[in-house]
């Protein structure tokens, strides 16, 4: 049995689709399972036991036609595409795959909760829980609901960032692709001075290179011990560091799907965008801070660079206090 599950894009979405890798393996323990993605995000199946092989999209090395006439060759049994845009059509096509099971992204509900803000039941399930069910058409039994992710040499990756194991970490992902997703940065700065205060706490900011404005901006009112690994790191080592905070605080970003693969206590912080959408934190260790009754919400399916009615109250109306106290629950190391 050859299996292939296609997710080019982005990070949260690639990390969400880990959780289908298990079901796979127990159901097919001999199979060949490979996993189809982008370049940037190959790093998330670093160490995955339940992943054979990695197939790359990279379009500087290969064009996407060549890419497609090397998967048809392999002949996959199954493809699960977990992307469901023209490109991943055009894969699953093309490999010739005798069952083709699909993702339902449900896409035209999401825009009718933005557009006229009315839910559908099918929005109940989050992405993840989608992902499950693209099991069922096979009848493959569900023995893990976890997303996952396996981080690789957590010790020396903190050495290589002046991070010692002893050392309790508080992670802060200020940083989203759009500026409506981020909570104001004095606030997440508020947060880190009134957790970080205890002895051997050091705030560890998180993210890409498109968030480093962001977090030098944030810096700036840090009153503790701090350590900018913002744009510094590659994908696994992010999952390495992670995987030793002791509590993550982050916008409604990839790193908020890290952290819960990783079972790290997280607190998110979601402003335009709603759990219906299907991203938001489904531990038990996480929470969800949002401004309940604004009838704006949600005003975008991604965000946006401005707020469409100008006040900003989605994010403007959370207070640190709420962050700190919902932080304190999950992560009373801090106390």
């Amino acid at each position: 049995m050859k299996i292939l599950v296609i997710r080019f894009s982005s990070l949260g979405d690639v990390v969400l689709g880990t959780v289908i890798f298990p079901n796979l393996k127990a159901f097919w323990p001999q199979a060949e399972v490979s996993v189809l993605t982008k370049k940037e995000f190959a790093g998330v199946f670093d160490g995955n036991p339940h992943v054979n092989h990695v197939w790359i999209f990279d379009p500087e090395k290969q064009t996407f036609s060549a890419l497609a006439k090397e998967l048809r060759e392999q002949g996959f049994d199954v493809v699960f595409d977990l992307h469901g845009n023209p490109r991943s059509f055009y894969i699953r096509l093309l490999t010739g795959a005798r069952r083709v099971i699909k993702v339902k992204k449900n896409s035209l509900e999401r825009r009718f909760l933005v557009w006229l803000k009315a839910p559908s039941k099918k929005l109940k399930k989050s992405v993840r829980e989608r992902i499950l069910d693209c099991l069922a058409p096979l009848e493959i039994p569900q023995v893990n609901g976890e997303t996952q992710l396996y981080p690789q040499n957590p010790e020396r990756i903190l050495t290589v960032f002046s991070l010692s194991p002893d050392q309790i970490l508080l992670g802060l992902a200020p940083g989203a692709k759009h500026a409506t997703k981020r909570w104001p940065v004095e606030k997440f700065a508020e947060v880190a001075n009134l957790l970080g205060k205890k002895p051997n706490v050091v705030t560890v900011l998180l993210g890409s290179q498109g968030d480093q404005l962001v977090s030098q901006k944030l810096l700036a009112q840090l009153t503790v011990p701090f350590r900018d690994l913002t744009g510094w790191t590659s994908i696994p080592e992010l999952i390495a560091v992670t995987s030793r905070l002791s509590l993550l605080v982050t916008n409604d970003s990839g790193i908020l799907h890290i952290g819960e693969a990783l079972k790290i206590p997280t607190v998110a912080i979601f402003g335009p965008t709603v759990k219906e959408f299907g991203f938001s934190p489904y531990r038990s260790e996480s929470r969800l801070i949002e401004a309940d009754g604004l009838k704006c919400r949600p005003c975008s399916l991604h965000g946006t660079e401005i707020c469409p009615l100008n006040h900003f109250h989605c994010m403007a109306d959370i207070q640190p206090e709420a962050v700190v106290k919902a932080g304190l629950e999950v992560a009373p190391v801090f106390k």
